[in-house]
């Protein structure tokens, strides 16, 4: 048998429609070089929902952020505001002026003033959103970028300078569904070839 140095068998995962089917056995081609073309309109379709999920997911990000910003701006105010009414109500305790009824109060209210403030989430000393938005948007930019990836499949291409020996599929056919698992198309560069050949151990020395 004689084959090629270097071979690739060209498949595809993506249940889509051949819709041109660019070359036949015997052509040469370069590594790179389109070879089919698939309906990309199912895929193009999941493009644009993970798009929409990834700016859904930026937007509530940003939100999130203002209204973290905002929210810690007001409770610090809140905590200020409870502080100075705590101090000048101690002043007003150690003279006998208000009871201890009024003071355990005012303590109670800065207390829950500064549980507040503490409640936000911080990044580098500032207010931020929680992790989990950002984490949302990262998850949606991979699902975007995996979208895209698939949309790039949609022209199969070869892989590897050569020659097509095979086309085992036709137009009008789905991509992922070829008779006998075969390849799409297998590759062979036949610039170098070899020769495969068995010898028994009585003839190899010669």
């Amino acid at each position: 048998p004689v084959s090629g140095t270097d071979s690739a068998e060209v498949v595809s995962s993506l249940h889509a429609e051949i819709l041109e089917i660019l070359v036949k056995e015997g052509d040469r081609v370069k590594a790179g070089q389109v070879l089919a073309r698939l309906d990309p309109d199912d895929v193009q379709k999941e493009v644009e929902i993970a798009q929409n999920a990834y700016d859904l997911a930026s937007a509530n990000l940003d939100e999130a952020q203002r209204e973290a910003k905002k929210g810690y701006a007001e409770a610090l105010q809140e905590q200020q505001a409870a502080q100075r009414d705590y101090d000048r109500k101690a002043v007003l305790f150690a003279g006998g002026d208000i009871s201890q009824a009024e003071m355990e109060a005012a303590a109670d209210s800065l207390n829950s003033a500064k549980r507040k403030t503490a409640s936000f989430y911080m990044e580098n000393g500032e207010p931020a959103a929680e992790p989990s938005f950002r984490l949302q948007v990262k998850n949606a930019e991979f699902e975007l970028e995996q979208k895209k990836e698939r949309l790039e499949e949609t022209e199969v291409t070869s892989p590897i300078d050569g020659t097509v020996v095979r086309v085992n599929s036709r137009v009008a056919r789905f991509a992922d569904m070829v008779d006998d698992d075969k390849p799409l198309f297998a590759i062979d560069n036949l610039d170098n070839l070899e020769m495969k050949i068995s010898v028994s151990e009585y003839s190899i020395g010669k």
